[in-house]
Protein backbone atom coordinates (compact mmCIF):
# COMPACT_ATOMS: atom_id res chain seq x y z
CA UNK A 1 0.00 0.00 0.00
CA UNK A 2 1.14 3.33 -0.87
CA UNK A 3 0.41 7.06 -0.58
CA UNK A 4 1.38 10.43 -1.15
CA UNK A 5 2.17 12.99 1.78
CA UNK A 6 3.35 15.99 0.70
CA UNK A 7 7.08 15.61 -0.92
CA UNK A 8 7.09 11.73 0.04
CA UNK A 9 5.73 8.75 -1.20
CA UNK A 10 5.12 6.45 1.92
CA UNK A 11 5.27 2.30 0.88
CA UNK A 12 4.30 -0.01 3.59
CA UNK A 13 5.20 -3.39 2.68
CA UNK A 14 3.28 -6.29 4.77
CA UNK A 15 5.65 -9.22 3.25
CA UNK A 16 8.99 -8.56 3.30
CA UNK A 17 10.21 -11.91 2.90
CA UNK A 18 11.83 -10.15 -0.71
CA UNK A 19 14.86 -7.40 -1.76
CA UNK A 20 12.61 -5.32 -3.70
CA UNK A 21 13.41 -2.68 -6.49
CA UNK A 22 11.93 0.48 -7.20
CA UNK A 23 12.08 3.15 -9.84
CA UNK A 24 9.75 6.39 -10.70
CA UNK A 25 9.47 7.10 -14.55
CA UNK A 26 8.21 10.16 -16.38
CA UNK A 27 5.46 8.99 -18.09
CA UNK A 28 5.91 11.97 -20.57
CA UNK A 29 9.69 11.28 -21.56
CA UNK A 30 10.21 7.76 -20.21
CA UNK A 31 12.98 9.33 -17.96
CA UNK A 32 13.80 6.80 -14.91
CA UNK A 33 14.06 9.69 -12.45
CA UNK A 34 14.41 7.51 -9.46
CA UNK A 35 15.99 4.08 -8.56
CA UNK A 36 16.95 2.16 -5.50
CA UNK A 37 17.16 -1.48 -4.37
CA UNK A 38 15.73 -1.85 -0.48
CA UNK A 39 17.30 -4.78 1.19
CA UNK A 40 14.08 -7.23 2.61
CA UNK A 41 15.31 -6.12 6.21
CA UNK A 42 14.43 -2.66 5.45
CA UNK A 43 11.14 -3.35 2.79
CA UNK A 44 8.71 -2.84 5.60
CA UNK A 45 8.27 0.81 5.69
CA UNK A 46 9.91 3.21 2.91
CA UNK A 47 10.13 6.47 1.81
CA UNK A 48 10.80 7.83 -1.47
CA UNK A 49 11.55 12.05 -1.98
CA UNK A 50 9.38 13.48 -4.40
CA UNK A 51 10.28 16.93 -4.37
CA UNK A 52 12.81 16.32 -7.08
CA UNK A 53 10.13 15.72 -9.34
CA UNK A 54 8.91 18.13 -11.74
CA UNK A 55 5.64 18.42 -12.25
CA UNK A 56 3.39 16.02 -14.24
CA UNK A 57 2.61 11.89 -14.19
CA UNK A 58 4.90 9.34 -13.40
CA UNK A 59 4.84 5.53 -12.77
CA UNK A 60 6.09 3.57 -9.71
CA UNK A 61 7.36 -0.14 -9.91
CA UNK A 62 8.20 -1.85 -7.35
CA UNK A 63 9.78 -5.43 -8.02
CA UNK A 64 11.64 -8.35 -6.57
CA UNK A 65 13.22 -11.19 -8.38
CA UNK A 66 10.84 -13.92 -7.10
CA UNK A 67 7.33 -12.44 -7.46
CA UNK A 68 7.64 -10.37 -10.48
CA UNK A 69 6.57 -6.66 -10.24
CA UNK A 70 3.45 -4.10 -9.44
CA UNK A 71 2.93 -0.48 -11.00
CA UNK A 72 0.69 2.44 -9.84
CA UNK A 73 0.52 6.05 -11.80
CA UNK A 74 0.67 8.82 -9.82
CA UNK A 75 0.44 12.88 -10.56
CA UNK A 76 2.57 15.32 -9.05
Amino acid sequence: MGYINGDIIELHNKSSNYDLYISVINQLTGEVCYEIAIPKESSNYIILPINNLYVGEYKLIISNSIAGYAFAFFSI
